[in-house]
């Protein structure tokens, strides 16, 4: 906590260009087409992002929910379990991401 009393206080912004003074939703869908707009150039980096963004609904989404009534109700176990099961997945995600650059594959460029 105490980290936090030198992180500097930033102003915020108050005077708003024509695209942030129109409707909020309008102006949250404009930012995020921004944040969007670089992956559209280049297929790698939209085809990592459309992989990423299918794993998380498809894969993580229904693991996230399930694995608590997997430990209770398959397993008998409680929330240490639950701790442990979670703890060991980032920790396998962690191990994973560290060695893969060591396995001579390289990352796809676009040219």
């Amino acid at each position: 906590m105490l980290a936090l009393l030198k992180v500097p206080q930033t102003p915020i912004r108050r005077t708003l260009d024509a695209e942030h003074t129109a409707h909020p939703v309008r102006s949250a869908v404009h930012d995020m087409r921004e944040g969007f707009r670089p992956h559209g150039a280049h297929t790698v980096a939209r085809a990592t992002l459309l992989f990423a963004s299918l794993m998380v609904l498809v894969m993580m989404g229904p693991l996230g929910v399930l694995i608590p009534f997997l430990v209770k109700d398959e397993l008998g176990g409680g929330p240490t379990d639950h701790a442990y099961v979670l703890a060991g997945s980032a920790s396998a995600a962690r191990w994973g991401r560290s060695s893969w650059p060591r396995c001579g594959c390289r990352a796809a460029t676009s040219r």
